[in-house]
């Protein structure tokens, strides 16, 4: 039966070694997937965050830039200007001129223009727009004066003033792409002489360096989270190793407990069968644990006997048989590996002697080799005694037989 039981328990060792291999791996990409998961936040977070204060410092700067050019426009002549046969005369190049001259200032300023509300919808007035700046084949770039801009955005609305509000300036958010690149666009209230607002200055610049700089941005945060991954592979790797040998290590302690308590039970059965007493005496306290047939001899139930000290032990030692004991239990205690084999006599409840045979040994000592515990086993030496009185006796009355036979007389 215990081979069989060790079987069973060789079995599940075997057996729990490869469900600690898919709980380790299944623990291990679970923590993996969720380190990545908060790394890639971190770095998408820091990714949006610098791409928006970029986009933030170009909105700024194309505001400023609007606001520098709408009070170039001279508010008496822009107010003249309705006609498309308008464009190039006199009084549009006079305004528009100082336009122009920042526009060729600033490489990166696409278009400069003017739009003032016409009933449900806006017009042109000015337009800096330079073929020079465009493909071939693009279409017109130069807008009329009066010519209808349909184009809608909220950095524009924010710029008429709106709601009761004032205009103020403002830039759209990113930029947008259409035949002629990619733009952003900053707008700006242009005032006539009595501080009232006649239109709005729009200026598109070419966004082509933050679109790079914003695919830089994102390049970069992408190139940040391999380092990152090939991290987290290792410390995935590690923790893996890690996790499969604590399992396997819990798995064969839990397996060593379930023998060991086998172990045990058998040993208990054993130690019962023989009808022996058992004690266990810690040596730190001074306390011995003995089993129920250890206090039966002695006419006691173990519990009677609790807490057996080393004085309620010693008063139950015959005095002529304790100085002999003790001194085998020292000896013993002394000595590592030494056995303690002696008889004693102890008192039993009744009043009489009951005498026995103490075998023992030192079960654990400290790092300085001083015994911690000792424990050993009592067998009624009577008993034994009375077990083999039947035999001796019939021995010796075959001996007797044999002296008397007539085949041993005439040996002799």
């Amino acid at each position: 039966m215990a081979a069989w039981n060790s079987g069973g328990a060789a079995d599940r060792l075997v057996g729990g070694h490869g469900r600690h291999h898919r709980r380790a791996f299944w623990e291990t990409i679970g923590i993996a997937l969720a380190t990545v998961i908060g790394v890639a936040a971190g770095i998408l977070g820091l990714w949006v965050t610098s791409t928006d204060a970029m986009q933030e410092n170009y909105r700024h700067a194309l505001m400023r830039l609007a606001q520098t050019a709408a009070p170039l426009v001279n508010p008496a002549l822009h107010r003249a200007l309705r006609r498309p046969e308008q464009r190039n005369g006199p009084d549009y190049v006079r305004v528009i001129e100082p336009l122009r001259r920042m526009q060729r200032a600033n490489p990166d300023i696409r278009e400069i223009y003017t739009l003032v509300p016409y009933g449900s919808g806006m017009r042109f007035v000015l337009d800096t727009g330079d073929p020079g700046h465009h493909p071939p084949a693009a279409l017109p770039t130069k807008s009329d004066p009066w010519e209808v801009y349909e184009a809608r955005d909220p950095a524009m609305i924010r710029a008429l003033g709106h709601d009761g509000l004032a205009g103020q300036a403002a830039a759209i958010d990113r930029p947008f792409r259409d035949q002629w690149g990619t733009f952003m666009t900053g707008w700006a209230p242009i005032l006539g002489v009595n501080g009232q607002q006649i239109g709005i200055l729009g200026v598109d610049v070419d966004a082509s360096d933050l679109v790079a700089q914003l695919r830089t941005a994102r390049n970069t945060a992408l190139l940040g989270l391999i380092p990152a991954l090939i991290l987290i592979a290792l410390l995935a790797a590690s923790f893996y190793r890690i996790r499969l040998r604590g399992l396997n290590d819990a798995r064969l302690a839990t397996a060593g407990v379930e023998i060991l308590a086998r172990e045990r039970q058998r040993f208990r059965t054993v130690i019962e069968a023989t009808d022996v007493g058992t004690w266990e005496c810690d040596l730190t306290t001074g306390v011995t644990v003995v089993n129920d047939r250890w206090a039966a001899m002695i006419g006691h139930r173990r519990e009677e006997l609790a807490p057996l000290t080393k004085e309620r032990w010693q008063s139950l030692v015959h005095p002529d048989d304790l100085p002999g004991m003790e001194h085998a239990i020292a000896a013993c205690l002394a000595a590592p590996g030494k056995l303690l084999a002696r008889e004693l006599r102890l008192q039993h409840a009744e009043g009489h002697w009951v005498r026995v045979a103490a075998h023992g040994r030192v079960l654990e000592r400290d790092a300085r080799g001083a015994a911690l515990l000792i424990a050993g086993v009592h067998r009624e030496v009577a008993e034994a005694r009375r077990r083999d009185r039947p035999l001796s006796e019939r021995q010796a009355h075959e001996k007797l037989t044999l002296c008397q036979s007539p085949h041993r007389s005439a040996l002799h």
